[in-house]
């Protein structure tokens, strides 16, 4: 392990604030906010047969709304002193591996996530493969091709995504 570093990371967001969008210049008489959100996240950079990886591990959760309020992240509302199901969260799971140094490098994600629905359709999962080829110092042609999956996708909703784009900097 002498040649691999090591990151951990945690963090908890919370607050309220005024949703002005239902306020005075919105349809409605306003809507009180709340974030509530933690997380924590694992990196481990180093090498394997003599070429760069990365290795990333994340988990996030939002629990629903509570006392009333709107819960930003997980779009919920629950009654004051009632219990409202299910939380939203993720974890996600990644690794990049160069090919070529300095010009190929492959990656690979997966996403388990419950995006806050009802039991039925909050099935929120993903696989992502990538590939990034630098053309010259600064100059990247970048492919990824994500498939969703679950019952959120169960209803016919989009479930592939093809990316390409050329980073220049």
């Amino acid at each position: 392990w002498n040649d691999w570093a090591f990151v951990v990371g945690a963090g908890k967001i919370s607050g309220s604030s005024f949703n002005m969008v239902d306020g005075p210049l919105g349809a409605g008489a306003g809507a009180e906010v709340e974030t509530d959100l933690t997380f924590f996240d694992l990196q481990a950079q180093g090498q394997v047969g003599g070429k760069e990886i990365g290795v990333y591990l994340q988990h996030s959760k939002a629990p629903p709304g509570l006392g009333g309020l709107v819960n930003a992240y997980s779009g919920k509302t629950c009654l004051v002193g009632a219990a409202c199901n299910p939380d939203r969260k993720a974890t996600t799971i990644g690794v990049d591996y160069t090919i070529i140094p300095h010009a190929l490098s492959i990656g690979a994600a997966y996403r388990n996530a419950d995006n806050g629905n009802a039991a039925t359709v909050n099935g929120d999962d993903a696989w992502t493969v990538q590939a990034v080829y630098d053309l010259f110092q600064n100059v990247a042609l970048h492919g990824s091709y994500t498939k969703y999956n679950g019952s959120a996708y169960n209803a016919g909703a989009a479930d592939e995504l093809v990316n390409l784009m050329l980073e220049m900097s």
